[in-house]
């Protein structure tokens, strides 16, 4: 199933929005001074989401591949191991 098409928990979906955003927010902050922080150029965004791009691209073609290879077990649904 295509990322797109599946949807996440929640908890999981809500979690890693936090995250990006504190991870994003905390050099704009007083705290950038604190951790020792500094603002990445705007340059390392557009790299950051061709990296993304790139690694939901590789695990779709991974998931098309298994499928592909164990769907004949996948879908047997009833196990005939006791």
């Amino acid at each position: 199933m295509p990322f797109y098409r599946s949807k996440p928990s929640n908890l999981l979906l809500v979690s890693a929005i936090i995250i990006t955003a504190a991870g994003i927010l905390i050099p704009l902050t007083v705290l950038d001074s604190f951790f020792g922080f500094v603002l990445p150029p705007l340059s390392f965004f557009g790299v950051l989401v061709g990296l993304v791009i790139g690694y939901v691209l590789l695990v779709e073609l991974g998931k098309i591949g298994f499928y592909r290879k164990y769907s004949s077990f996948i879908r047997n649904e009833k196990s005939t191991i006791i």
